[in-house]
């Protein structure tokens, strides 16, 4: 028998972040709920035969149920805070890849999801007539009232606080390690320019510095009035270069 699919599909958006669930739910919650509730079916057994049958001493074995169940809500709690943040992230990568797909696969643009490397990963890459850029979603939640976020062409400010991790730097190294599998997988060197989307914020960024942040909407608006820096041939190379590292590393 052989595999009628010919070639290893590419990731989705937001791949990374689902794995990362099913294995924070798998690994984490779903054994220690399983543990709480065989510990308190152990300890109602011997609670009904003491009570029915001869006068075993169930202290014991309900005391360790006490300090199993007690563990696994706390664990579960923990894996639900944890949770809910993954899933708003996979929310907005999800809604960002759909809109970049939607808005520029028309106007002469390749898009790849979830680029993976050691240690971290590139949400969204786009190649086209504008160039390549290396893009980073994250998804916040809002406050009430007004919610903006504002970059000076240096620092990213969320609600007027920096964020633990810096995007900026996020971006400006992701674009980096696109650049490099670019110039091994398609034969040529070429420019990517680091990007940071705020799904569904206000951003307020002064003028296009090296690295963008923007919300989705506005970047989509920025790409296609770019001035045409690749050839249609180039974006198919440096498409074609790209699937081919993204498929060498889902079969490694």
């Amino acid at each position: 028998m052989k595999d009628p699919i010919r070639d290893t599909p590419l990731r989705d958006p937001g791949q990374s972040l689902r794995e990362s669930l099913d294995d924070l739910l798998l690994d984490v919650a779903y054994p220690w709920f399983m543990t709480a509730i065989l510990a308190a079916v152990i300890a109602g057994m011997e609670w009904w035969r003491w009570w029915f049958v001869s006068p075993p001493v169930p202290k014991t074995l309900t005391f360790i149920a006490v300090v199993i169940v007690g563990i696994a809500s706390w664990k579960w709690r923990s894996v639900k805070a944890e949770a809910r943040l993954i899933k708003t992230g996979l929310k907005g990568e999800r809604s960002t890849g759909q809109l970049l797909q939607s808005e520029l696969l028309p106007v002469g643009y390749e898009v790849f999801h979830d680029c993976c490397f050691d240690g971290f990963n590139v949400d969204h890459v786009a190649i086209g007539p504008g160039g390549v850029f290396a893009i980073e979603t994250k998804t916040r939640s809002k406050p009430l009232g007004d919610a903006r976020v504002t970059y000076d062409g240096q620092r990213v400010l969320v609600n007027g606080m920096e964020p633990d991790r810096d995007p900026v730097v996020q971006a400006r190294a992701g674009a980096s390690r696109i650049r490099d599998v670019l110039t091994e997988y398609a034969g040529f060197e070429t420019e990517v320019r680091g990007v940071v989307l705020f799904p569904g914020w206000y951003v307020e960024s002064k003028g296009k510095a090296q690295t963008w942040v923007l919300n989705p909407k506005a970047f989509i608006s920025w790409a296609q009035k770019e001035p045409q820096r690749l050839t249609p041939e180039q974006v198919r190379v440096l498409a074609f270069g790209l699937a081919r590292y993204i498929r060498s590393t889902l079969d490694a």
